[in-house]
């Protein structure tokens, strides 16, 4: 649905108990456990041979995922919904559909109203079977970048994300056109196709290893964050612990900027290890993550999938410019 309720933020937080066995000693741990993390391995993609959409014709394309969203998000429809959304997206705002129960009435309605874009701009490069637009959704005030995909002859988006600093300004090729980048070609100290290793370590090591390339950004600051707290509110009772691993969906979309450098949008995936670290003791599953497996249990392990912006300049470090999550299985 690509739609993000006030309460739907980039790193999630949810709430769990450890809570004590029957047989167990006497006292329980209350957590809030914040949540989010990077991604994994990527694919290359082929570009096309030619461009496959004009601007009037994308602009339809919008406009027909807006009529679309907007009808399934009113019943939580996933099947309508995956006639115009694929991969990571889909899978995200499945697991919202899924998870709709667990919101407030004010997300539910915000949910539930129809919105539309409005300050488009068409980024579409030539050679390539996608395009990308910048728009403002009426139900915020904040710049979203999403993207469409050609798949089985039908343009669906798949990927949205909400950049927290300005875009770098983009090349322009033939007739003003972007320019779509390779994926495996280095900007930098980093190709587009290395970018989720590299930010999920942040979530790991905290960047101590290949996340240490990046440039400062609020966006890492609040990961590196969620990687310093984590565990803090569990208390000695239980360990909190980040793990990257394969993203499901592998798309990743790359145009160049003006200085050289690139703009791309990459696959995040990790899993939050949850687990008691004394006997006699069990969790408590957060409402979002008990929609999966509700049982008390001495560890539990939630899947997260998303998607991150990134600049990297030519010169320079590569920064992050948003990376939003959603959970989508929790056992």
């Amino acid at each position: 649905m690509a739609k993000r309720t006030a309460g739907r933020v980039a790193l999630i937080a949810g709430v769990m108990t450890v809570a004590v066995l029957a047989s167990g000693c006497n006292g329980a741990l209350s957590a809030k456990r914040d949540r989010d993390r990077g991604d994994k391995s990527v694919s290359q993609r082929k570009p096309a041979t030619a461009a496959q959409v004009t601007r009037a014709e994308a602009e339809k394309v919008m406009d027909r995922y807006e009529r679309i969203n907007n009808a399934a998000n009113k019943k939580q429809d996933a099947a309508l919904l995956a006639t115009i959304e694929a991969g990571n997206l889909l899978e995200r705002d499945k697991a919202t559909y899924e998870q709709f129960e667990t919101l407030s009435k004010k997300d539910k309605d915000a949910y539930r109203q129809g919105f539309t874009y409005h300050k488009r701009t068409y980024l579409i490069p030539a050679g390539a079977n996608w395009f990308a637009v910048t728009a403002t959704p009426t139900y915020s005030e904040e710049t979203q970048l999403v993207v469409f995909e050609k798949k089985s002859g039908t343009w669906k988006m798949t990927a949205s994300v909400w950049p927290k600093e300005e875009l770098p300004e983009l090349a322009k090729g033939a007739g003003g056109r972007a320019v779509a980048a390779g994926l495996g070609a280095k900007s930098g100290p980093l190709a587009p196709n290395e970018l989720t290793n590299a930010y999920e370590d942040v979530f790991e090591t905290g960047g101590r290893k290949d996340g240490k390339v990046f440039g400062p950004s609020s966006t890492l600051s609040g990961t590196k964050k969620i990687h310093r707290d984590r565990g803090k509110e569990l208390g000695p009772g239980a360990r909190v612990t980040f793990f990257e691993t394969e993203p499901a969906h592998t798309e990743t979309y790359a145009l160049k900027t003006a200085d050289g450098g690139v703009l791309a949008i990459a696959p995040l995936s990790h899993k939050i290890e949850t687990l008691v670290t004394r006997p006699g003791l069990e969790i408590t599953p957060s409402d979002t993550e008990a929609v999966y497996d509700s049982r008390r249990r001495p560890v539990v392990i939630t899947d997260l999938h998303g998607q991150g912006l990134f600049h990297l300049p030519a010169r320079g470090r590569p920064t992050s410019l948003d990376v939003t999550y959603e959970i989508v299985d929790s056992h």
